[in-house]
């Protein structure tokens, strides 16, 4: 099945695919967002990627419209190719589950509410309000942990996944699936992750601070401080991105 699976991923125009075995999965992630809690029998999860386009991070922050299209083309790609690969495993008598990318243009199905956060906008960095707003920022199953499970890149500073050849670079999407597909997994330390030689790039480039030098995850408050001043999210709002763009490691 997998020979079709990588046929039917590179028709579609995915870059990455990487498979995840739902228990070994489970048995680090925090309750709510394991791949049984979604999908009851699941034995695997699908993780797939694409990559962005080089020339239009390189124009960020002057070209934040046209980063804002390109990353939401590529979600709605990836939503597309989640349907077409649930199909292909219900059609063979397998139960498939998207996770969905869901805070694209027009939508606002994270139970967001976009006005409140934008009257709230002043406030929301701040440490009392931060432990709230904070947990309401994680997916239902995380990428990008998924990601590294199934040995597709690692965590960087900027708490984003880091893929060979890529760096932070590519959008992810999954699916959960009750049949049972065979997982490789990290296998050695990619050390995609250089401070040390870009100089903290992804640090200096946030507009509001919101990176730690030490890894441990951003600040997530603050991050979506700077996204609201930026436009409602599922509305108008744009994209920063530079996080995105200032890291090397798409160059390793």
């Amino acid at each position: 099945m997998m020979d079709q699976i990588r046929a039917l991923a590179q028709n579609l125009g995915i870059d990455h695919l990487g498979i995840v075995r739902a228990e070994d999965y489970d048995a680090q992630a925090p309750a709510g967002h394991r791949i049984r809690d979604w999908l009851p029998s699941a034995q695997s999860a699908a993780v797939i990627g694409i990559r962005l386009l080089d020339a239009v991070l390189q124009k960020l922050p002057e070209q934040r419209k046209e980063y804002t299209a390109l990353f939401h083309t590529v979600n709605y790609r990836l939503n597309d190719s989640l349907l077409t690969l649930a199909k292909f495993f219900e059609a063979r008598g397998h139960k498939a589950f998207p996770i969905f990318y869901k805070e694209v243009s027009g939508w606002n199905l994270e139970r967001r509410n976009s006005l409140f956060l934008k009257l709230a906008k002043p406030f929301v960095a701040l440490p009392a309000l931060k432990r709230v707003v904070d947990p309401q920022l994680w997916g239902e199953v995380s990428y990008k942990h998924l990601a590294v499970a199934a040995g597709l890149g690692e965590l960087g500073v900027n708490d984003l996944l880091l893929a060979p050849g890529a760096g932070p670079r590519v959008r992810w999407a999954a699916l959960l699936t009750d049949a049972e597909l065979p997982a490789a997994g990290p296998t050695r330390p990619l050390n995609l992750c250089r401070p040390e030689e870009c100089a903290f790039a992804c640090v200096r480039a946030c507009p509001v601070s919101a990176i730690p030098e030490q890894k441990g995850g951003i600040h997530k408050a603050r991050c979506l401080q700077y996204y609201l001043e930026l436009g409602i999210p599922g509305v108008d709002g744009l994209r920063c991105g530079l996080c995105v763009a200032r890291c090397p490691a798409w160059k390793w």
